[in-house]
């Protein structure tokens, strides 16, 4: 007999030991007995331990299961619990009575992902039965017959703002499937179907372009109408190196000397003379009540100032990096950074580009051995600066630098007559004079661009541009002054530039906020228009 087939009884009775046989059930019977004696441990039987687990399968639906119908769970009956004790449901690959079809969960050409037959118009893509759109009827980016929007497909799709080739629309027409506007007019409400409806002369919410809003201001002959920010300031102001800053309430800027500044939101704000007595200024940033400028100290030496608006504080210099010529103050995170353009004993190829902790007054060498870097501007995580070139080339030769995490790199070389740049998280522009014929009102100046890490080369964002001068860039827009215009264009270059407003009198130095667009004029007085 073989040992599992025998039971010892535990039973003695004095000296006698019992021994009995056990039949196939009793082996079964005692297996399962001691299996669910432990599967039963601590179910408040009495038992010792804690919680089950709980068995799918078992006919009982335990915790963290949906359904258990014991041996009737099934991967193949419809509607059935299945073999995870899951319910019936859509994807599992059965097609069960509350669906049309189930295809596991896979878009085919006859079932949706969602168990639905494919029917274009249902809101649901489907690739595979030629469905690559589906939004339930036409929108601004799939057709009515589940294609994506494409002008020349066939389909004239009015979500979408197409209008039929070669159509006569009120003050415009149809050019291939879009609307073309007859000049300051605009389709703002994208419907072809009643043109170009609406007027961008004298709207002050679509001045000169849908959507350009004047922010409260008045719409003149599409133009946001400039607000003064201040009256004339006393002296006019044609400094090639003026500084127009925002910084919280104030507008800071230089002129002749003299550091003034205006309350930007008042009406006709009293202009302050902050400081004054120096011969020239090259620079200026401002951090809450402290001003930093760059100044010429006689000869060609010039230093860094600065000055604590309270606190009966005077202007003095800070002493030491001094050059022969400082240039290109600007703030940037917590610093303020500078350029020297070198020394002529060096031929002006020993430049640097310094920095100032403004909270601890430590300095900084952030790039050394420069070609007569000027202007400055910064994203705080890159430098960006110009270098005008050399009298001798006649200014043919000058350059766009950058400096970043430690290095530095030249963007952009042989660029003639650079006046000024600007840069955001996107890239950097700046603008090169070129030539002018005033007399017939023309030139030949460039806005260019270079996003690092997007472009090879240097691009143009806008040509034959009258005396381009100042720039800024703001909200995804680069603006710029040519000649008696201000002017803009998307910083990616996808549109061309527009006007934004005719100022008389030029514009000197320029800074944007979130809202609207600063400048100091020719008559040393700060305007602004909504951008």
């Amino acid at each position: 007999m073989h040992p599992i087939s025998e039971q010892l009884d535990a039973a003695v009775s004095g000296s006698i030991r019992v021994v009995r046989p056990m039949s196939r059930a009793h082996i079964w019977l005692a297996l399962v007995g001691l299996a669910m004696g432990s599967a039963c441990k601590g179910r408040g039987d009495g038992q010792v331990g804690g919680d089950a687990p709980s068995i799918c399968g078992d006919g009982a639906v335990d915790a963290g299961e949906e359904c258990d119908q014991g041996p009737d769970n099934s991967d193949i009956v419809p509607d059935a619990c299945r073999s995870d004790c899951r319910l019936a449901r859509c994807g599992d690959g059965v097609r069960d009575s509350f669906e049309a079809c189930d295809d596991g969960g896979e878009s085919t050409a006859g079932c949706n992902a969602t168990c639905t037959i494919p029917k274009c118009g249902d809101g649901v893509a489907n690739p595979a039965a030629n469905e690559p759109c589906d939004t339930a009827g036409e929108s601004r980016w799939c057709d009515a017959d589940c294609t994506p929007v494409e002008c020349g497909d066939g389909v004239t799709n009015r979500s979408a703002g197409e209008c039929e080739g070669g159509a006569v629309l009120t003050h415009g027409h149809c050019d291939g499937c879009h609307v073309v506007c007859d000049a300051q007019w605009g389709n703002c409400n994208a419907n072809p179907d009643d043109g170009c409806e609406l007027s961008l002369v004298a709207d002050a919410e679509n001045c000169g372009a849908c959507g350009h809003s004047c922010r409260g201001g008045s719409c003149v002959d599409a133009m946001c109408k400039r607000i003064e920010v201040t009256s004339a300031a006393g002296t006019t102001s044609f400094g090639l190196w003026d500084s127009l800053v925002i910084d919280g309430a104030f507008v800071y800027w230089t002129s002749e000397g003299r550091i003034l500044r205006a309350v930007r939101e008042q009406s006709a704000p009293v202009v302050e003379v902050v400081m004054s007595g120096q011969s020239a200024l090259a620079g200026l940033a401002v951090d809450g009540d402290t001003l930093f400028w760059l100044a010429p100290v006689g000869g060609m030496g010039s230093y860094l100032g600065i000055f604590t608006q309270q606190g009966g504080s005077t202007p003095r210099p800070l002493g030491g990096d001094t050059g022969e010529a400082l240039s290109g103050l600007v703030k940037a995170d917590g610093w303020v950074l500078w350029t020297d353009c070198g020394t002529a004993a060096g031929h002006y190829l020993d430049g640097r580009l310094l920095a100032m902790s403004i909270a601890t007054g430590e300095r900084q060498v952030v790039a050394r051995g420069l070609s007569g870097p000027g202007m400055l501007t910064s994203t705080g995580t890159a430098h960006y600066w110009i270098s005008p070139g050399t009298e001798a080339k006649a200014y043919t030769d000058g350059y766009v630098g950058m400096a970043s995490g430690g290095n530095t790199q030249i963007l952009s070389r042989d660029q003639t007559k650079l006046r000024r740049l600007a840069a955001d998280d996107h890239g950097v522009y700046w603008t090169v004079e070129g030539t002018a014929n005033i007399a017939q009102w023309t030139g030949t100046g460039t806005v260019m661009r270079f996003a690092p890490g997007y472009d090879r080369a240097a691009r143009a964002l806008a040509t034959d541009q009258l005396l381009p001068g100042c720039i800024a860039a703001s909200g995804g827009k680069v603006y710029w002054s040519a000649a008696n215009e201000l002017r803009f264009a998307p910083a990616d270059g996808s549109d061309a530039p527009r006007r934004l407003i005719t100022t008389p009198s030029g514009a000197i130095a320029m800074a944007a906020d979130e809202t609207y667009l600063y400048w100091v004029s020719g008559r040393n007085v700060v305007y602004k228009v909504a951008k």
